[in-house]
Protein backbone atom coordinates (compact mmCIF):
# COMPACT_ATOMS: atom_id res chain seq x y z
CA UNK A 1 0.00 0.00 0.00
CA UNK A 2 1.16 3.62 -0.63
CA UNK A 3 1.78 5.67 1.32
CA UNK A 4 2.06 9.67 0.85
CA UNK A 5 4.27 11.67 3.02
CA UNK A 6 3.95 15.46 3.28
CA UNK A 7 6.72 17.46 1.60
CA UNK A 8 9.41 18.49 4.96
CA UNK A 9 9.43 22.01 3.20
CA UNK A 10 5.90 22.88 3.63
CA UNK A 11 5.27 25.43 6.16
CA UNK A 12 1.92 25.69 8.23
CA UNK A 13 -0.54 28.52 6.92
CA UNK A 14 0.05 32.14 8.28
CA UNK A 15 -2.52 33.96 10.25
CA UNK A 16 -3.66 36.25 7.48
CA UNK A 17 -3.69 33.34 5.12
CA UNK A 18 -5.91 31.56 7.30
CA UNK A 19 -8.32 35.10 7.48
CA UNK A 20 -8.13 35.62 3.52
CA UNK A 21 -9.32 31.34 3.48
CA UNK A 22 -11.98 32.37 5.50
CA UNK A 23 -12.93 35.17 3.59
CA UNK A 24 -13.18 33.11 0.85
CA UNK A 25 -15.30 30.55 2.11
CA UNK A 26 -17.78 32.95 3.68
CA UNK A 27 -17.94 34.67 0.11
CA UNK A 28 -18.61 31.17 -1.80
CA UNK A 29 -21.20 30.94 1.16
CA UNK A 30 -22.97 33.38 0.43
CA UNK A 31 -22.62 33.04 -3.39
CA UNK A 32 -24.49 29.79 -2.94
CA UNK A 33 -27.12 30.54 -1.06
CA UNK A 34 -27.94 33.24 -3.79
CA UNK A 35 -27.50 30.97 -6.37
CA UNK A 36 -29.98 28.54 -4.31
CA UNK A 37 -32.48 31.19 -3.62
CA UNK A 38 -32.71 32.86 -6.64
CA UNK A 39 -31.98 30.71 -9.59
CA UNK A 40 -33.62 27.86 -7.38
CA UNK A 41 -30.01 25.71 -7.93
CA UNK A 42 -31.64 22.52 -5.79
CA UNK A 43 -29.72 19.71 -5.49
CA UNK A 44 -26.35 21.24 -6.78
CA UNK A 45 -24.98 23.50 -3.88
CA UNK A 46 -27.02 23.32 -0.50
CA UNK A 47 -24.11 21.89 1.02
CA UNK A 48 -21.70 24.85 0.37
CA UNK A 49 -24.67 27.22 1.09
CA UNK A 50 -25.12 25.78 4.34
CA UNK A 51 -21.30 24.73 5.64
CA UNK A 52 -19.60 27.60 3.72
CA UNK A 53 -20.19 30.61 6.01
CA UNK A 54 -19.71 28.70 9.11
CA UNK A 55 -16.23 27.06 7.99
CA UNK A 56 -15.04 30.55 7.35
CA UNK A 57 -16.00 31.87 10.23
CA UNK A 58 -13.78 29.52 12.15
CA UNK A 59 -11.27 29.70 9.83
CA UNK A 60 -11.44 33.21 10.02
CA UNK A 61 -11.06 32.82 14.01
CA UNK A 62 -8.42 30.11 13.51
CA UNK A 63 -6.68 32.75 11.82
CA UNK A 64 -7.14 35.81 13.95
CA UNK A 65 -5.66 33.49 17.31
CA UNK A 66 -2.86 32.20 15.31
CA UNK A 67 -2.09 36.09 14.72
CA UNK A 68 -2.18 37.28 18.29
CA UNK A 69 -0.34 34.08 19.87
CA UNK A 70 2.21 34.84 16.94
CA UNK A 71 2.48 38.91 18.33
CA UNK A 72 2.55 37.53 22.09
CA UNK A 73 5.57 35.23 20.61
CA UNK A 74 7.54 38.25 19.71
CA UNK A 75 6.35 40.48 22.24
CA UNK A 76 7.79 38.09 24.91
CA UNK A 77 10.83 37.28 22.70
CA UNK A 78 11.83 40.78 22.66
CA UNK A 79 11.09 41.42 26.08
CA UNK A 80 13.60 38.74 27.38
CA UNK A 81 16.46 39.95 24.84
Amino acid sequence: MFVRRPPSDEKPATGWQLVVIGLVFIALGVGAFLAFSYWDWQGRIEGLALFGVPIGIVVIIWGITRLVRDAVRIRRARRAS
